[in-house]
């Protein structure tokens, strides 16, 4: 989760007291803190690459629907002799009902969920009201599943091992995957471990969904082999960071990078 801190940085004689928003122990400094900072005569920094022409090649990377990985499905794994868990489910406050019930036809339409009429898995869901009024539907798998999974051994990069791969660098672009574990698929052996218990019954998931302890390992994994080979490249769950040299160097990895997860 991300924390808010307050740090006094001095560099070149210049001191200042910088916000940092930090997550996984990796901290990036903001454009904001960059100039604060006057780096710009230390590392100089070019323009951004213009996304739009990334959008004319590869337009289906943009476009507002939910993607799927054509690359692989996830699996887990249960302890041995571990008995599973339903748990039974929680009480939706009657005036965001009609809420929960839109949010759950929604992910049906998207085939992200699928009602059941059995399980022997079942986790309660948890709805998180946003700050405009809409939900966030998720699951409270800490209740029984968690447990019961065998530990996924793969380990998440070090702030180091990203640094490394982005070293003398000069420009850059972060790429944040939209809904990134949803365009994962889990593997039919694997589905019925995912069964929510809501007022409108049971539903499956299809698809990678956050909570679940092994879900990092297993997306980093995918995204470690997907980038496996390219220039300047780096990635930190569901967070890319492409880099390049020089503008031309850095739109060239780009598309480089483009062009295989499109495929």
């Amino acid at each position: 989760m991300s924390q808010r801190k307050y740090v006094n940085v001095k560099i070149n004689n210049v001191e200042v007291k910088l916000q940092f928003d930090t997550a996984s122990d990796i901290t990036i400094i903001s454009k904001a803190n960059f100039k604060k900072l006057q780096l710009a005569s230390i590392v100089p920094i070019q323009k951004t690459y213009d996304k739009s022409l990334l959008k004319d090649f590869y337009p289906a990377l943009f476009d507002k629907q939910l993607g799927i990985c054509n690359k692989t499905k996830a699996h887990l794994v249960v302890k041995a002799n571990c008995q599973p868990v339903f748990r039974p489910k929680r009480v939706v406050a009657y005036a965001i009902q009609h809420l929960v019930e839109a949010e759950l036809q929604r992910l049906q339409d998207l085939n992200v969920i699928s009602p059941v009429n059995y399980s022997n898995w079942a986790a309660p869901i948890v709805v998180i009201k946003k700050p405009n009024g809409s939900i966030r539907l998720c699951a409270d798998f800490s209740t029984g599943l968690n447990d019961a999974l065998e530990t996924y051994q793969y380990p998440l990069p070090l702030p180091e091992d990203i640094f490394a791969k982005l070293n003398n660098a000069t420009v850059f672009s972060h790429i944040d995957l939209s809904e990134a574990f949803l365009q994962v698929e889990v593997d039919d052996s694997s589905k019925e471990l995912f069964t929510i218990n809501s007022h409108m019954g049971l539903f499956k998931y299809n698809r990678m969904v956050f909570g679940v302890k092994t879900f990092p390992a297993i997306f980093q994994q995918i995204m470690d082999q997907m980038l496996a080979g390219f220039n300047n490249t780096a990635a930190y769950i569901d967070d890319i960071f492409v880099s390049g040299k020089n503008q031309a160097d850095h739109g060239a990895n780009l598309r480089e990078y483009s062009n295989t997860v499109s495929n």
